[in-house]
């Protein structure tokens, strides 16, 4: 999971992140909680990596083998959504984020 604080890499440049994770998958989902982070705002891009190289697959025309998704389920059209739509605003207070994957 890449959680980003800027649209530069979004959302697949994983160097130009805020933060980086790897979350196990547990009976079909995965759950992360993060504290300490500044009020701001973010998007969060994630996929499951069924080989663990940090790769997502893809296939003819890069449609991607592996199940992904963003924050506030955002979508793209022929490809990943901007920052924009995915992003959310952090505030003091905590905040779940669920994302549904694709494939």
């Amino acid at each position: 999971m890449l959680l980003f604080n800027q649209p530069d890499g979004f959302p697949n440049q994983p160097h130009k992140a805020y933060r980086n994770f790897k979350v196990p998958i547990r009976e079909g989902a995965a759950e992360l909680s993060i504290s300490g982070l500044p009020v701001g705002t973010y998007a969060i891009s994630t996929f499951h990596d069924h080989d663990n190289d940090g790769v997502l697959r893809t296939g003819a025309f890069g449609i991607p083998k592996d199940a992904y998704g963003f924050s506030n389920n955002a979508k793209g059209l022929f490809g990943p959504p901007p920052f924009e739509k995915a992003a959310f605003r952090l505030q003091e207070v905590p905040k779940k984020i669920s994302i549904r994957m694709n494939l």
